[in-house]
């Protein structure tokens, strides 16, 4: 016990720690060293079993061609626009409809009109022997059908569309867009498999139908305009400038209503997946070992250090 105290005293006299001095000390501390990284690994091994899986569904969607290219209506535009009309431009209605997908208002509209908010607030864990979805009942009860949690003002014990939305976004929605193919790719994911694959499917329906209800009404109002300012006019141009773009307009609203996929085609729909991706428990595992090791060792250099300077002062 002396002589290891002994070889101790002798590294806090050097001035200076090298590779032998930093292997006795870490020797001295092994004890320390070994429990630590034992306590660590054993933490990090419960925390990745209490971790509840979650799975995710991803769709991919490729633009659809438009029929009515907006270089065939440039000799319109210039008069549309005096008139108050503009020409839809088919380049960029990919990028609009991608930041829909994403819009605040789309998604609270979504979640809403698809009564999703239990289970994506909610969700706890799937069963996958029942196939049911568990519900935290700390935050829902499902017999009253009443949300429970206890929340801090603004918040509200159900949780508004507003903060759905941020949930949605941090949580479970997640996309990217190929730029050299334009092709765009969003996932979902969440505690069952089923909702992920189910709500990946729904959210691009509801795109489709959003944007096609848009373009009706636009071209409608569009119709109903350009017949009012036809009639006004006495100018045989004009005149045929109006009809040509009432016939565009009128080429638009049978357009959306003659294919399914009004925007975007799915190339590859959701599917159910039957593996996880989160969480990473292996990583957990190797995550836990190598910072009790880390912590462990910089404990032990750090009092020996100190040791050090305090057999210099005195």
């Amino acid at each position: 016990m002396n002589s290891s105290k002994n070889s101790e005293d002798h590294i806090f006299l050097d001035d200076e720690l090298n590779l032998k001095d930093l292997l006795m000390i870490f020797w001295e501390r092994k004890i320390t060293i070994l429990l630590t990284v034992t306590l660590s690994s054993i933490a990090s091994i419960f925390l990745a079993l209490s971790l509840p899986n979650k799975y995710t569904s991803t769709v991919l969607l490729a633009p659809v061609e438009q029929p009515v290219s907006s270089s065939n209506l440039s000799q319109y535009s210039s008069l549309a626009n005096m008139a108050g009309i503009s020409i839809p431009n088919t380049n960029s209605e990919s990028d609009i409809g991608y930041e829909i997908l994403k819009s605040k208002q789309f998604i609270k509209s979504f979640i809403d009109s698809r009564d999703i908010l239990v289970p994506l607030i909610a969700s706890k864990e799937w069963d996958w022997t029942s196939k049911e979805l568990k519900i935290n009942e700390k935050i829902y009860n499902l017999k009253e059908e009443k949300w429970v949690r206890k929340v801090q003002f603004p918040q509200t014990q159900k949780p508004s569309l507003s903060e759905a939305y941020d949930f949605w976004q941090k949580k479970v929605f997640s996309s990217k867009v190929d730029t050299k193919t334009g092709f765009i790719s969003y996932s979902i994911e969440h505690h069952s498999p089923f909702y992920a694959s189910q709500w990946a499917n729904w959210l691009i329906d509801d795109l489709n139908n959003d944007i096609r209800n848009k373009d009706v009404q636009e071209a409608e109002l569009a119709i109903e305009y350009l017949n009012e300012e036809a009639k006004k006019t006495n100018s045989e141009e004009l005149k045929n400038i109006f009809y040509r773009l009432i016939q565009v307009n009128t080429e638009k609203k049978m357009l959306a209503f003659s294919r399914e996929e009004y925007l975007y085609k799915v190339i590859d729909p959701a599917s159910v997946s039957e593996k996880k991706s989160w969480p990473p428990r292996l990583l957990i595992c190797i995550a836990g070992f190598f910072l009790g090791l880390i912590s462990s060792i910089s404990f032990a250099l750090i009092r020996s250090l100190w040791k050090k300077e305090s057999i210099k002062i005195k």
